[in-house]
């Protein structure tokens, strides 16, 4: 599991320029973005894109923080009217910051937009990357009930399914959260953060203790303890 926080772009030239700092980006690059939708924790659909790019034998990808839709202009600066998230999926980004739309219904084939601004999503209520994170560190070991791929086929990019996460019974609820509390500690005291991982660390607790914002998350994924009534106080 990679550890926070991973580059999330928030624009087509903040890819670029992730790329660009990966020093793996070239002239014949081609780049690719892919959208696809899934629930939340509030299971709200949220779309979310991301941006991909092969490099030798490998893929790169850049995930995107969530959008509701975009504005850009055509190549001789008219502008184009909002538009889905959606109509970017499959799309080519140029070097230069625009971007060829894939052939879609409604618009002309090899259609080159510009000066594209993505819109973001509103957040789900208080869930922030920090809660999947969490989420994930919680069921390690069970990767194949809790992921889904993003684009099957095309990204090698999984994303937290919480129609899987709900259905998920916590055994033994004392202790997931005696080992949620001690390896978030740990994680602090160490260096597993970036300062951005940090600032998110900060902002998820908020003025709660570290065990009420694990017990938070938990209860906000939509998973619920098997026996136990409700979620306990740490065991000495």
């Amino acid at each position: 599991m990679p550890l926070l926080l991973d580059c999330r772009a928030e624009s087509i030239e903040g890819v670029l320029a992730e790329f660009r700092r990966r020093g793996i980006v070239s002239e014949d690059a081609e780049i690719i973005l892919s959208v696809g939708a899934y629930h939340a924790a509030d299971r709200r659909l949220v779309l979310s894109a991301a941006a991909s790019m092969k490099h030798g034998d490998e893929v790169f990808v850049i995930p995107l923080v969530s959008f509701k839709d975009f504005q850009a202009s055509l190549i001789d600066g008219t502008p184009m009217a909002q538009t889905e998230i959606l109509a970017l999926d499959g799309a080519q980004i140029f070097l230069d910051g625009s971007v060829k739309l894939s052939p879609q219904e409604g618009l002309p084939e090899g259609l080159v937009l510009k000066n594209i601004r993505l819109r973001k999503s509103g957040p789900s209520y208080r869930w922030s990357e920090f809660d999947s994170y969490v989420v994930e560190l919680a069921l390690e070991g069970l990767p194949h009930r809790i992921f889904r791929e993003f684009a099957p086929g095309i990204l090698p990019l999984a994303v937290l399914d919480f129609a899987k996460v709900s259905t998920v019974k916590i055994q033994k609820l004392k202790n997931l959260l005696n080992r949620l509390e001690d390896r978030l500690r740990e994680i602090w005291e160490g260096n597993d953060l970036t300062a951005e991982g940090r600032v998110a660390f900060r902002k998820w607790q908020g003025r709660c203790s570290l065990r009420q914002a694990i017990t938070r998350t938990l209860r906000e994924s939509g998973m619920r303890p098997s026996r136990e009534q409700g979620y306990g106080r740490r065991s000495q």
